[in-house]
Order: C-alpha cells, then structure tokens, then sequence
C-alpha cells in the first residue's frame, strides 16, 4: 500500500539525531519540522532544531544528569577544535581576493570570529543584515557569505556557548583551590539578580552562574541552599573559600555553608571594609564641608562654558593630570544659584587649598588601598599588609593638625579593623615570605593557634598538626628549606611556595591554600557592571538566562585572551609588538569598557611635601600618640611595609620608628623539643589546639 504523499516527505532526509533520545517529540508544523520538550526540566521548544537542543542541554539544563552536560559540551569543544585547525600550506588564493566560496573550514572560522565579535562588543545582532556591514564584509573578502541574524543568534551562539562551557567545566575539573564569591544587584529592570563568580588560583574569573531571585525572599538558609547547589555541582572539595560582603543574610549563608564544609573558610570582602573607612572618615564635618565646597567648584566650572574652557586651558598649559575637577558625587545642576558670589570666596580662602591637602593625605593611602584589594590577584596578606599601610600613613601624619578630625579618623579605622580583623588574614601575612618579619613579640602563639584551626577543620590529625607547627617553626626561623630568597615584584607567594621541596608537604600545602584565595568580592561587581553595560546601555529586553550567556563568554575571553587570540600581540607580522598576557588583557578589558564621562581618569597630582598647615583648632598633636589596633599585631614601620607606601608623603622622623624597633628579631624564639616518649597523635581528630600551640612555643 502506498503510502500519502505527505508521510513520503516525513520520511525523507536525514536520519534522527541522537539528542532526540533526551526529548519527548510532539506535533509537526507545516514544514514537517517537530516540537520537542526536554525530559529532564520541561522546557519546550515550538520548533526543535538540533542545535538548539544540543545547546540547551550543553549550556541550560540544569536538571540534565553530568554526563550528558559533559557530553554535549565536549562535542562543540570538538567542533570547535576542528573548525580551527588551519592548513599549513599556503596557496595563492590567500594572497589576494576571489570569487570562488571559501572552503568550509575557513568560512566556519570566520563565522567564530564573527560570533565572538558581536557577543564581546555588545553588538547588536541585527547589524549583520545591515547593508553597511555586509559592503564591508564584501570589500573584505567577497568569497564569505556571512550567517543570518538567526543562524547567528541560534546555532552559531550555542556553539560558541557550548565550547566556552567546556573548556570552563574542564580547567575546574583539573583545579584545586577555588574560590566562590558572590553579591546581589538590581538592574534597570527592577530585577533583582545574583552572581556566582568562580576564582582560580590562577586569577582567572569565570561568571558560573547569573540567577534572578527576584520572586524569593533573600533569607540567609535560601542563598545558603543556592551555593549548595554549585557547591555540588563543580565539587565541594575542590574549594577553598566562599566571599561576599558581609550582609546579615550572606554572612548568614557563609556560616550555613562553613557548618557543612569547615574546610571551605569563611571571607568577608576586605575592600568593601575599606571603603566602609573611607565612608565613615568623610562623614566628619571637617571633610564632608570641603567637599560641598569641591562640589560647587566642580559644577560652576561644568555648567559656565567660559570657566570651564579656561579651566582646561590651564590644566593643559600646566600638565596637570586628571582632566579637570571631578565631583565628589552626582549633584544636582543648579547653575542659576552657582554665582560668583559662592565662587570666589572658596577660591580666595587660604585654608580651602590646605585643607585639599590634608584630606588628600588621608583619603590616598585608602584609595591606594582599596585599588591592591580589588585585584584578581589579590591574596589574604594583601589584606593585613593594607591595613598596615593605612596604620603607617596614620603614624606620618604631620605634627600639626586638625586633632578632631585626626582623632575621628584613627577612631574609624580602629572600629573597622577590629571588625574585619580575621585570623586568616594575620597567617596569610605572615606565611608571605616578604612579611615574616614584621611581627611583633607575643604574635607567635597566636599564629600557632589560627595554624591549628585551620589544619583541624582539613581534619587533619595531631600527628599531622605536630608536623606543621614544627614546620611552621623553621619558617620562622628561616631555617631549610624555607631560607630561600624571595625577590619582590618577580616572585610571588604561590611560586615561592610552590618550589618548596619539602616533605611531608603539610605546611607547603597550606600556605598554597591560603594564598590561592581571593578576599574580594569585586569580581561580581566587574561582572554587574559588564552586565550593565550590555543590558542598560544595548538592549533592556535581554531575558537573564540569555544575559548569562554573554558574561559566561565575555568573562571566558577576558580571562583567556592570550591563549584563544593566536595572532594577537605575538609578534607574528613585522609591524606587531609582543605583549605580555596583563597588556592583552588590558587591552581587551578596555575595548569592553563604557565609561561615563565623570568616570575618566580623576587622579590628581598631589603635592610632594606637606608643609606646616593652618589646622582648624591650631593644636598641634605629637605622632607618638597614635595608635591604631593593628599596632598590637605588627610593626607597622617595618621597611617591607612602609616600602610600598609613596615616599613622598612620609616625613624624615627618626622619633616615629623609635618605639618600634623591638620587633620579632628580638622575640625569644626557645621552643621545648617534643617528648619521644610520647604518643605520636596518629589518628586523633579531636584535640585542643591551644595544648598543640603550648607544645610549640
């Protein structure tokens, strides 16, 4: 029996993929092309292109088993491998145009390129039916027939999704030491959306997961569940801390989550402490007055065209950095009140350029702060090494100065420091070998302790805890192996340690551990603002799961410009200068970058020498009494700390450091030997670490 003429054209074609298996198939449309709906989640597709299918459960599919998440992923990272490969052998049509259709493996790089080039640059997919874009195409090489907007916004995405999913998932499978950091943000939409970040050890930043919460109550046990489920996901054993800010529900969640994984530490983002300084420091009279009066100067010069041009004829005749004065924060324009009657008092007026002086003091050494905090390379000395420079730049404050403001101030730094002081932070430093020194006498018991908590909550056991605080007290001694050199600004602490040959590995694998973990939460908001960029600025009807897919890829190619760019910045043609892997980066990083015109660059030079100053209360106050907690904890004057602080604002005092020179050169460093006669501690999980530290020192 024949069949009819319309199951004949059913019949016809290929033969069904094999992600068919993993959909239940439903009616046809017109063209014969069938509806699917996947398995595992639900969702359904009105028209179920392969593509499509591979892509949502290589990249979406959250309820897909790993195997097949895995699977699917490799499979576009194996296209992708192929479509790259490049014939060796020139031929003459490379060297000049043709009409001749390229050769599938070129056309199909080109269409990578293309992809990758209109989701990095936030450009709009329509512009490729643009006639404009398509002559140029054309002038480029008129064999490339370019992709529509469809196949470019469809198949062409999810390949390149797929392929930056895969080589992710499989760099994490091989990495130990992971850090998790998150943080909320409310986008233009009113969408209340959350950020997953994974950090490598490396100071590569991958954007895991972007989840809009905005229907569920931000409870601490609700987060804590969601980072439970990445947790899960990537393998909780392969992390080493989770950071945020510290939020009652997020410091909640960490809490949550460190109960259920004590050897995952719980980090507060240090340089959201810092600011919190910088906020609490301008809240006083003295700073928050002259700032109203910068306010009004910045807007008088932005809103009166003739100021302001002369004002920039100045900067430039003078070479003053910065590109002219920058509000404090946005202000309203009231330019019908700015008059000169406002204006020429604050000009006139002698204190107004000191005070600029005193408050820059203060405010730089935070500023400077905050920028070494914010790094992807950051580490958890960085947080105790600046603190310390923030303590160092209080001990040089000139001798005459406003004592209100100085007190308020040391006062502020004080109640942070002392909130944010965590043990992780002083063992990190002193695990640095640049900073081993800079202890101060009656320190060392403290870092024996914090050393055992941590070892205890690897669940390590006495025996193991014994090793490492005696390897713990040859680095302190400088004995072998830990007296290597170590050369700042080539080394760094990873490297240091990592060339360590030292057997059995306990204290070796800690410091790795410690240093691998990145204190801030700043990788979220790079990401919200990358977010931004592409939603507020382009296109505000991004759904979230499609706007997670572009920061994946953006945050994949930033992290790995030097390694997926094969041409660029290697010296490969004549005219181009090799690049090191931070000037790519930087490079790509700015061409990513949308800045707003208040944004640019706002660093002002600031004056070499401090003179005497008119104060407000005319007291002077002497250096010696000015003391900030971190004071009790190390020497703030070492020279490997007040080296990295701008000598141009430190006065020549030799009174300052007086007090400070019985650091831990000459702390008594007699340790009691261990009994041999007593239990080696093999096999105990639960003992006091306090016993453990008076055994060593």
């Amino acid at each position: 029996m024949d069949l009819p003429f319309e199951l004949k054209l059913l019949k016809r074609g290929r033969p069904k993929d094999d992600v068919w298996q993993h959909y239940l198939e439903g009616e046809r449309d017109s063209q014969g092309h069938a509806s699917a709906v996947c398995t595992y989640c639900n969702l359904k597709y009105s028209r179920g292109e392969t593509s499509l299918l591979k892509g949502h459960l290589a990249n979406h599919c959250m309820k897909a088993p790993g195997n097949v998440i895995r699977m699917y992923q490799h499979n576009f990272e194996e296209n992708a491998k192929k479509k790259m490969k490049i014939n060796g052998q020139l031929t003459l049509n490379e060297f000049h145009d043709k009409d001749q259709p390229l050769p599938k493996g070129k056309s199909d790089r080109i269409d990578k390129a293309l992809t990758r080039f209109f989701i990095c640059c936030g450009v709009s997919f329509r512009i490729v039916e643009s006639p404009f874009f398509l002559d140029f195409l054309q002038e480029l090489n008129s064999a490339y027939n370019p992709s529509s907007r469809d196949i470019l916004t469809n198949r062409l995405f999810e390949e390149e999704l797929g392929y930056v999913n895969s080589k992710v998932l499989r760099e994490l499978e091989a990495t130990k030491n992971l850090t998790l950091a998150l943080d909320g943000w409310s986008s233009l939409n009113h969408l209340s959306i959350w950020n997953f970040t994974i950090l490598t050890p490396t100071n590569k930043e991958y954007i895991y997961q972007l989840l809009d919460l905005s229907s569920n109550s931000h409870t601490g046990e609700f987060i804590a569940e969601k980072i439970e489920d990445i947790l899960i996901r990537v393998g909780a054993e392969k992390f080493s801390a989770i950071v945020s800010d510290n939020g009652s529900n997020v410091r909640k969640a960490r809490g949550i989550i460190q109960s259920k994984h004590p050897y995952i530490e719980d980090v507060r983002c240090i340089s959201h402490c810092v600011n919190l300084i910088s906020c609490d420091i301008v809240k006083h009279p003295f700073a928050e007055n002259l700032l109203k009066k910068i306010n009004i100067l910045a807007n008088f010069f932005r809103n009166n065209a003739m100021a302001g041009a002369k004002l920039r004829e100045l900067i430039k005749s003078m070479n003053v950095k910065g590109g002219g004065i920058v509000t404090f924060c946005k202000t309203s324009n009231y330019s019908n009140i700015l008059s000169n009657e406002k204006i020429k008092p604050i000009i006139r007026s002698w204190n107004f350029f000191n005070d600029l002086k005193v408050l820059a003091f203060i405010l730089k050494p935070l500023r400077d702060t905050i920028l070494l905090l914010e790094r992807s390379s950051a580490n958890l000395s960085d947080c105790y090494l600046g603190m310390a420079c923030i303590a160092a730049s209080m001990k040089k404050l000139p001798r005459t100065f406003n004592q209100k403001f100085k007190n308020h101030c040391i006062s502020m730094i004080n109640k942070r420091l002392e909130e944010f002081d965590d043990d992780n932070y002083l063992l990190a430093f002193f695990l640095h070998p640049r900073f081993r020194t800079c202890l101060k006498y009656g320190v060392w018991q403290r870092i024996v302790i914090i050393a055992g908590k941590v070892a205890k909550n690897a669940e390590m056991d006495l025996e193991c805890s014994r090793i490492l605080c005696s390897q713990l007290l040859m680095y302190k001694n400088n004995e072998r192996p830990f007296n290597q050199p170590y050369s700042n600004g080539i080394d760094d602490p990873i490297k240091w340690w990592t060339s360590m040959e030292l057997e059995p590995p306990y204290l070796q694998s800690l410091a790795l551990r410690l240093f691998s973990i990145c204190p801030n939460s700043t990788s979220c908001e790079r990401g919200f603002s990358m977010c931004g960029w592409i939603c507020n600025k382009r296109q505000l009807r991004l759904e979230v799961e499609r706007l997670e897919s572009i920061a994946k890829i953006i945050s994949y190619y930033r992290s790995n410009t030097h390694s997926e760019f094969g041409f660029y910045g290697k010296g490969m043609k004549k005219e181009s200068v090799k690049l090191s892997d931070s000037e790519i980066n930087a490079i790509v990083n700015d061409s990513l970058a949308e800045l707003e015109p208040e944004e640019e660059d706002d660093d002002v030079e600031i004056i070499k020498k401090i003179q005497v100053r008119r104060t407000t209360d005319g007291h002077p106050i002497s250096n010696n009494q000015v003391v900030v907690l971190i004071e009790n904890t190390i020497n703030v004057l070492h020279q490997n700390i007040i080296d990295g602080l701008d000598k141009d604002f430190l006065e020549d005092d030799n009174n300052l450091i007086e007090d400070n020179l019985n650091n831990d050169d000459n702390e008594n460093n007699n340790c009691d030997n261990e009994n041999d006669k007593e239990e080696s501690g093999r096999g105990i999980i639960n003992y006091n670490v306090e016993d453990l530290a008076k055994r060593i020192c």
